[in-house]
């Protein structure tokens, strides 16, 4: 169950921040460093397209839609957004990231 969640919170990563462009938000209303990169990488932006689609799906299934979109929220802020280089975001979008891994040193 909880590869499950947690396989639930990656689909839901990059989805709820916004919408527009080739990512699944409004681009021009990014305002995190991975929200701007998957703006601005183009394989980040497919594989939101495809996390999108997983989390709507997921949505759908479960009964306990409140706390899907609460644990999304959790994962956006204390994982996805401590990134600050494209290998941790491509990390963090693949399903294996961790904060402490993340962050830069110094």
């Amino acid at each position: 169950m909880k590869h499950c969640i947690r396989g639930l919170l990656l689909v839901a990563a990059l989805v709820l921040p916004l919408h527009s462009h080739a990512a699944s938000f409004n681009c021009a209303k990014a305002k995190t460093w991975s929200e701007k990169t998957v703006c601005n990488t183009k394989q980040l932006s497919s594989l939101d397209d495809l996390l999108a689609v997983s989390f709507k799906k997921a949505l759908e299934s479960t009964d306990d839609k409140a706390a899907l979109k609460s644990a999304q929220v959790a994962w956006l802020t204390d994982e996805r957004d401590v990134c600050e280089d494209i290998a941790c975001g491509s990390i963090c979008v693949s399903g294996s990231c961790f904060p402490r891994h993340c962050k830069r040193d110094g």
